[in-house]
């Protein structure tokens, strides 16, 4: 069975597909791998070099993806900070020591499943560095004071422990917060906060980021759930910031909802084209027990958010949603 419906198919959309299941008696599943036309090349370009010092979190770095900013390569650990690749050393050009005021970073050693650092993108000029953090505070910064987007109202529902009030106080409030730094390509200064977006501690964080071509930021949202109870009704709210790929202002902190329907987004990736309506946002959404998805979407279809993008299947009273693959 290969069903796909629209996100504006009828309510009825999710009994009339469980009562194929059971007459079928099949699981709702992706289809069997398939042959591909896709080709994936890895080149070897160097190992990464590291460098370890006192007052640091930890010995062992958390590694994320590296960044390209203007002409140069940072290097991010997020449980400690950010560095600069020069071919064969590193130089650090952030630490956590210095993040700004009011935020409450935690030793991801004692707390675990925590990024002090969620993540960073730059510009492609290389004068500018956004740079996401996972704090259990928000600083008293006017920016944020004025969008600081709340999680849902209280969500009853079921875990493997039984029933419980609200399915977004499964662990403590936490907020992603995001900064805009100016970087002189030695060092990172100058913060200024733009937004946060509540989430919980634990469970599913997103935190993908971009800085698109005319300086707005692209961020994916997590849906802010565990292993088991993913999306619910937030991914296809419009209202809600969770489980959604959103373009933000950085000059006020004000977003718009290009894409939803996400599940927990890590990573964005431009391919460019040498015609602008054929660039490409390509991103992975990691997934639950049965399958991973690899996601395009046009940039210029992202950029028209009158018709906001669905990304994922799911079961909710809206029906499914449609594919963008």
């Amino acid at each position: 069975m290969n069903t796909r419906l629209a996100s504006n198919a009828p309510a009825s959309a999710d009994t009339v597909l469980y009562s194929q299941t059971v007459a079928t008696n099949q699981e709702l599943a992706p289809d069997l791998v398939r042959d591909s036309k896709l080709n994936l090349r890895i080149d070897y370009v160097n190992n990464m070099p590291f460098v370890l010092g006192a007052g640091y979190f930890s010995e062992t770095p958390n590694l994320a993806s590296p960044v390209p900013v203007g002409e140069q390569l940072l290097l991010v650990d997020q449980n400690e900070g950010i560095y600069r690749f020069e071919g064969n050393s590193v130089s650090e050009v952030f630490n956590i020591d210095d993040a700004p005021v009011g935020l409450t970073l935690d030793n991801p050693q004692l707390i675990p499943n925590r990024q002090p650092i969620l993540n960073i993108a730059g510009n492609a000029v290389g004068d500018k560095v956004i740079v996401v953090y996972m704090s259990s505070t928000l600083p008293k910064e006017e920016l944020v004071e004025q969008n600081s987007y709340t999680l849902p109202e209280a969500l009853p529902g079921e875990t493997a422990e039984g029933p419980v009030p609200n399915l977004y106080q499964l662990s403590p409030t936490y907020y992603q917060v995001m900064y805009e730094y100016q970087f002189d390509g030695e060092k990172l200064s100058n913060p200024k906060a733009i937004a946060s977006f509540e989430t919980q501690a634990q469970h599913h964080h997103g935190g993908a980021l971009e800085v698109l071509p005319n300086g707005d930021i692209l961020y994916a949202t997590g849906d802010g759930l565990p292993f088991g109870l993913d999306g619910r009704y937030a991914p296809q709210d419009d209202n809600s910031h969770l489980s959604k790929i959103l373009i933000v202002d950085p000059a006020d902190g004000s977003f718009e909802v290009a894409a939803k329907g996400v599940r927990n987004v890590q990573h964005f990736q431009i391919l460019d084209s040498p015609q602008d309506e054929l660039n490409l946002l390509v991103f992975t959404d990691i997934g639950g027990v049965t399958a991973e998805e690899i996601n395009s979407i046009s940039l210029s279809d992202l950029y028209n958010t009158d018709e906001i993008e669905n990304c994922r299947p799911k079961f909710c009273e809206y029906g499914l949603a449609i594919f963008v693959v």
